[in-house]
């Protein structure tokens, strides 16, 4: 015989964990109904020496409505604890009686440096990493003087400024400099800093003077600055200016200055497309665009491939309901139990494939210095050394004639995106000729029109061999742009250039693609009922590109040849 708690239902067996729960609750004593907040803040008001010097109060407001003696008139006290608990104070001081009303909430400006400090602001040892604590009570007394009711909120203080920032270092940089620093109190919160750039002063005086003018406010320990403090003019290569940073805390307190750093000296650089030019480089630019008007073909391209496959997604899931309707009004279950049956008669109907789109990565190097008019100089490796990004192409086709035995041919458009970054070189002054700490950028968005040859044939009629050997030939143009330390478009004015605009040229590659609907037919089965998706490829291609303007002087040359990686989906 089976235990009789077995049988019990499950409602009624959880009634004694019900019952114990609100004697669990009888037992704990109320907490404090009664809600505080200081200026708007619920849970912990922080106090700074900016606010106690302003001098104006904060509002503590208070709401009891909710207790047991909301529909009597207790007296409202407001205290200064030392404890959370709102026990009572020995120091008479701190209490603050509120008028009693018939009110169950009210406010009451009270001005904390009073409660905190008497009259002055000089709490010596509550800083940043050190606040002081003090906890404001609102008490509910009865008649009898008797405290029935509390609530509170903690007030966190600080008065001491926190530390200056210490070992600045200043990097000249292109009519700017590069600052960079460490917190003077590791223990501090620091939420900014500013930074200070003046001309070095010519009368022996401090070079700063007005605190409340900077040239950065930051959040970080580093800031490039390119104009002065005060007049907010740009800063001049050559010329001498003096840095100096200051740090605010979380309390709003600010630190004294940071030792001054006089003579710091910005210099001319050389991005990448002066030096280019510098070291005999012909490519003139000029017909690009500084925003990159390749994204707009890819767009396109994109928005194009969405609207088609939306398309082919919404016929896909009318036929798949059309079916599952079919299958619950008029077929019994056991039509569904043969899935290999419904597998093999899906993967038949996968004749109509019409569109393919591809996505493949791979390390892009562009042959820059192999230019002819550069006679040996390498602007390209100097620049950007051995880093070697990723690029990125997406490739959207038309399969335009599938055929049983000699596999399909495409017709499609290619868009992608790449961009390396460098260090400037100094062109002048000491440094010249070494790197700066001025960043240049190269952005390449190659577009291109291929077309494709797959023998997908074999991979038809033998699953277990789901190999793809392909083809493709097609032209592409790229688009350059070229940008300076201050994120700028390049250019040169001797002679005259500009860095960006537009290289054509041609592309071939040799691939072979791997079938995944072998390795789980169902899964490929239930993507083609749903979404319409027919096949789905992991492939690898070995590709050439010859981006110099057809062999043409003057063109920045972007070619390049290496393996490249991917993923494709036919629908």
């Amino acid at each position: 015989m089976r235990p009789l708690s077995r049988h019990v239902p499950r409602p009624l067996a959880a009634v004694p964990l019900a019952l114990a729960a609100l004697a669990a609750l009888a037992a704990t004593p109320a907490r404090a109904t009664v809600t505080v907040t200081v200026n708007g803040s619920s849970d912990t008001f922080q106090f700074g020496l900016a606010l106690c010097e302003d001098g104006t109060s904060e509002t503590f407001s208070y709401d009891y409505s909710a207790s047991s003696y909301a529909s009597s008139s207790p007296t409202v006290i407001l205290r200064r604890t030392p404890n959370a608990d709102c026990s009572a104070d020995s120091t008479a001081d701190y209490t603050y009686p509120v008028e009693s009303s018939s009110a169950t909430s009210g406010s009451v400006a009270v001005k904390l440096s009073d409660f905190l400090f008497g009259a002055s602001c000089d709490e010596s040892d509550a800083s940043d990493s050190a606040p002081g604590v003090a906890y404001f009570c609102v008490l509910l007394e009865n008649s009898a003087a008797t405290v029935v009711d509390s609530g509170h909120v903690t007030i966190n203080y600080a008065t001491v400024p926190p530390d200056p920032p210490i070992g600045i270092v200043v990097e000249p940089g292109d009519q700017q400099l590069h600052i960079s620093w460490t917190n003077g109190d590791s223990a501090a919160t620091i939420s900014e800093y500013q930074v200070y750039v003046e001309p070095d002063s010519t009368d022996g005086g401090p070079a700063i003077t007005d605190l409340t003018q900077y040239s950065a406010q930051v959040a970080v320990t580093s800031a490039t600055v390119g104009s002065t403090s005060v007049e907010k003019a740009a800063l001049v290569n050559g010329a001498k200016y003096t840095v100096a940073v200051s740090a605010i805390d979380s309390y709003g307190n600010t630190s004294s200055l940071s030792a001054l750093v006089p003579g710091q000296i910005p210099e001319a650089v050389d991005d990448f497309y002066d030096y280019y030019v510098a070291e005999g480089g012909s490519a003139r630019g000029g017909h690009g665009c500084a925003s990159g008007g390749g994204v707009a073909w890819g767009a396109l391209a994109l928005l194009g491939l969405w609207m088609i496959v939306r398309r082919r997604k919404a016929r896909s899931a009318a036929r798949a309901a059309g079916i599952a309707a079919l299958v619950l009004v008029g077929l019994p279950p056991a039509a569904r139990a043969d899935d290999s049956m419904n597998q093999v008669s899906a993967y038949a109907e996968r004749a109509d494939r019409r569109f393919f789109f591809a996505l493949e990565a791979d390390k892009y190097t562009p042959q820059i210095d192999s230019e002819k008019d550069l006679d040996g100089h390498t602007p390209y490796r100097d620049i950007f050394g051995s880093r070697v990004p990723w690029r990125i192409q997406g490739e959207f086709a038309w399969e335009f004639l599938p055929t049983r035995n000699f596999g399909t041919f495409m017709i499609g458009a290619s868009f992608g995106f790449w961009q390396n970054i460098g260090k400037g070189i100094f062109a002048t002054g000491a440094n010249a000729g070494t790197p700066s700490s001025d960043t240049t950028l190269l952005d390449v968005w190659p577009i291109g029109l291929e077309a494709t040859w797959r023998y997908d044939s074999l991979a038809e009629r033998v699953r277990w061999l789901p190999i793809i050997p392909y083809a493709k030939v097609g032209l592409m143009e790229a688009l350059w742009v070229i940008y300076s330390g201050n994120g700028a478009v390049a250019h040169t004015s001797n002679p005259s250039g500009r860095g960006s605009g537009w290289t054509p040229g041609y592309t071939t590659a040799l691939g072979v693609a791997i079938s995944l609907d072998a390795i789980d037919p169902s899964i490929s089965n239930e993507a083609y009922i749903e979404l319409g998706l027919q096949r789905t490829s992991i492939f690898a291609e070995y590709g050439w590109t010859r981006l110099d303007g057809f062999r043409s002087a003057g063109e920045l040359i972007l070619s390049d040849r290496g393996p490249r990686f991917g993923l494709s989906l036919e629908f």
